[in-house]
This record gives structure tokens, C-alpha cells and sequence, in this order.
């Protein structure tokens, strides 16, 4: 009845009259096609952006579907490799046999055992090696801007390029493992609007300072003599390069304001580019992540206080500084006439620790406010 009444609608009386039996009935099927058609595509957007289990929130961690994915694949590559040995051993010398024995014991005995097949350890360690590769290129990049200034040539356009390939690196990397977050914030944001409960906060966040500490090792080993020569004190000439650390004209206010700012123009740019209902090229889009950070954030607001936008950075670079007998000086603001801060006064720290997570919260209320909510 409700196909009739719009075919009623959609055609005159003349046009009815007109219409043959069969013709009509060719009309009111496709009608009826199209009908479905759009149910079913209203249905597939309903479920696509309504419901969800709550394994797969937030949305941008891995599913456990692309782990049993990944655990077939690796059954199947096993499987492949046995038929094809098999096939072959008979007509193939007796060190062929020996390499082929060795490969299936070194597959079964030690990949298989090595194999990682809890959910949630699986994505700690992905978090690790992407906190891991990020801060390595970022710390390098600030070093050799730092130790040969005279040969990096403009400072923050390179810093900016080694900070967006360790992020696109570690993005692709480990996106599909832990959803690639390396920032105690982004989690924060994760935990407050979308769902990740906090014990997985807690180990995210972990995974994400220890990976940076000890990416923060790696970067002074690599260039040990060179800071040794330039900073034998261990003092705030090079403290930037693990850590973020303030201009002398910063006071805690301009801190605190410039880490609000960075933390919400990184969370609403990282939000908007894995919002689902915005997602025009799915997945190839996640690299526009490191070009969002690299270049643009850390060339428009890197100078003043450094890039004070992802707790793990500063504190896994500051506990390692403290490790390895940098003065106390680091947890304080520098002396300086322009702000009247005494050396040791005020505590610096703090504020890039606390603060974006504040502007974590921010930046959620903002991007829901401003675009969200009006999808």
C-alpha cells in the first residue's frame, strides 16, 4: 500500500492511466528495490555510528577482530609454508632438508612462544615502541640542533621534519595494534568522552612515559661525547633536548596558557581526523597527523616553552635528566630579570604535566560545542 501511494505521488493520473500492467508492475518493483536499498543503507549508517561494543571504544584502538585477523594470517602463513616445503623436501638435497627442519623449529618453537596473544599486552607494547621511535626522532632532531646549530641549517623547520617522521613512523607502526595515541592527553581525552576505562588509561599512560624514558637513554648514548663537550655540568643549555624547558620571558601564566592552546589544537585535530562521521579517505588520513604536529604546531608555538602538549615526552625525557645527574635546576623556571624569578623559586614541572590534561578536557568540550554535537 505504502509503494502504491507513492507511485500515486510520483506520477500523474495520465501517466497511471497510461501505464500497462506489466509496465506498473515493473514500477512498483523497482520502487521496492530502491525502498530496501535505503533501509539497508540507513541501517549499515545506524549501526556503523550507534552501536558499538564496548571493546571497540574509542574508536581509533584496534578491535579484537583485527587481532584474530592477524592470528589467522599468521596460522595460514605457517600452513602455506609446510604445504610448500612438503612438496619440494622429496626432490631437494639433504641441506635443503636440514634448513627447512631448522625454519619449521625455529617457527613453531620460538615464534609461536614469542607470540604476544593477550589483548591488552599487545597494546601496551605497541604503545611502548610507538612512544619509543616518537620521542627517539624527536630528541635527535632537538640534539643536533642544539650540538651543531651551524650545520642544521633553519632550527625549528628541521626539528619540525624529525618530530613528523618519528610520529609518521610510529603511527604506522602500531595504529592498527593500540590505535597509536603516544600521549597521555589524547588517552585522557579517550578515558573522559569515549569511553576507555581507567585501568586502561593507567597502562596506556604507563607504557607511553617508560617507552620515552627509555627512547631518552638511546638519544644520550648516541650523542654522549658531544654533550659531554657542551655541557659538562649537565646544565639548562641542554636540558631541551630531553625535556621541554621555558623561555626566560615565560612566566607560569604565559606556561600554562601556551599549554592549552597547543593541547587543544592537537587533541581537536586528532579527534576531527579520526572522527568517523568526518572520515571522507579512512585510514590513509592518519597521516596527516604528523604533518598537523611537525610542522604546523611545533613551527607555530615550539619556541616560547617547547612543545607542551604530551606529558610523556616531558617526563620520561625530566626522570631521565634527573637519572643520569642533571643539577635540580630542572624542575624550576629559570632565573630571569624580565620575569623576577630567583634561581629555584618557582617549579616549572608541573605544568607540563597538568596542564594538558586540562586542555585535553578542553578540547573536548570545544570539538563537541563547535562540531560534535551537530553532526
Amino acid at each position: 500500500s505504502m509503494l502504491n501511494e507513492k507511485l500515486v505521488n510520483e506520477n500523474s493520473p495520465e501517466e497511471i492511466a497510461n501505464l500497462s500492467e506489466p509496465a506498473s508492475e515493473t514500477l512498483l518493483e523497482e520502487s521496492l528495490n530502491q525502498e530496501l536499498f535505503r533501509k539497508n543503507q540507513n541501517n549499515v549508517i545506524t549501526k556503523d555510528f550507534d552501536q558499538f561494543d564496548s571493546e571497540f571504544r574509542p574508536f581509533p584502538l584496534a578491535k579484537r577482530d583485527t587481532f584474530q585477523d592477524a592470528d589467522d594470517k599468521f596460522i595460514n602463513w605457517k600452513l602455506d609454508i609446510d604445504k610448500t616445503d612438503d612438496a619440494y623436501l622429496k626432490s631437494r638435497s639433504k641441506l635443503v632438508r636440514i634448513k627447512t627442519r631448522i625454519r619449521r623449529w625455529f617457527m613453531n618453537c620460538i615464534l609461536e612462544k614469542l607470540r604476544v596473544k593477550n589483548l591488552y599486552a599487545r597494546r601496551f607494547l605497541a604503545e611502548f615502541w610507538g612512544s619509543f621511535v616518537f620521542y627517539f626522532f624527536t630528541a635527535s632532531g632537538a640534539a643536533q640542533n642544539t650540538l651543531y646549530p651551524e650545520a642544521t641549517g633553519n632550527l625549528f623547520l628541521t626539528q619540525g621534519l624529525s618530530s613528523a617522521t618519528g610520529l609518521f613512523v610510529a603511527i604506522m607502526s602500531c595504529a592498527n595494534l593500540s590505535g597509536a595515541v603516544f600521549n597521555p592527553a589524547v588517552s585522557f581525552y579517550f578515558f573522559i568522552f569515549e569511553g576507555l576505562r581507567w585501568w586502561e588509561l593507567c597502562y596506556y599512560v604507563f607504557a607511553q612515559v617508560l617507552g620515552c624514558y627509555i627512547s631518552a637513554g638511546f638519544v644520550y648514548l648516541q650523542y654522549m661525547t658531544a654533550l659531554n663537550l657542551k655541557d659538562p655540568e649537565k646544565t639548562y643549555q641542554t636540558l631541551s633536548i630531553f625535556c621541554t624547558f621555558p623561555q626566560a620571558t615565560m612566566t607560569v601564566g604565559a606556561v600554562f596558557y601556551c599549554t592549552l592552546i597547543n593541547t587543544v589544537t592537537l587533541v581537536t585535530s586528532i579527534y576531527t581526523n579520526f572522527d568517523r562521521r568526518q572520515m571522507l579517505f579512512p585510514y590513509s588520513s592518519h597521516a596527516a597527523i604528523p604533518i598537523i604536529f611537525g610542522i604546523g604546531i611545533f613551527n607555530s608555538f615550539g619556541y616560547q616553552s617547547g612543545i607542551v602538549n604530551n606529558p610523556a615526552i616531558d617526563l620520561g625525557g625530566r626522570l631521565f635528566c634527573a637519572t643520569i645527574g642533571y643539577s635540580s635546576d630542572l624542575w624550576y623556571f629559570p632565573a630571569s630579570k624580565i620575569t623576577g624569578y630567583q634561581k629555584r623559586e618557582v617549579y616549572y614541572f608541573w605544568l607540563p604535566l597538568i596542564g594538558p590534561f586540562i586542555g585535553s578536557i578542553l578540547a573536548g568540550i570545544l570539538y563537541n560545542l563547535f562540531l560534535g554535537l551537530h553532526f
